[in-house]
């Protein structure tokens, strides 16, 4: 009963509408949205006197994205 089911997956999967789909903002901005938490989390291991710059600057973007469009 699952062969069905795992086949048409694998189908949609391979198609041309999921591949534009992934080449959309629809796709990239929840998975850029999600990045920048998982980072900061990341840096919750490190020592506090460590300001990591790629992150601030990712908070930089974010934020001239967000006034921009807003």
């Amino acid at each position: 009963m699952a062969g069905p089911l795992i086949k048409k997956g694998l189908n949609y999967v391979s198609s041309k509408d999921f591949r534009d789909y992934l080449c959309r903002y629809h796709f990239w901005g929840p998975v850029a949205n999600w990045g920048l938490p998982l980072a900061a989390l990341g840096d919750l291991k490190k020592d506090p006197e460590i300001i990591s710059g790629k992150m601030t600057l990712g908070n930089c973007l974010l934020q001239i994205l967000i006034v921009k469009y807003s």
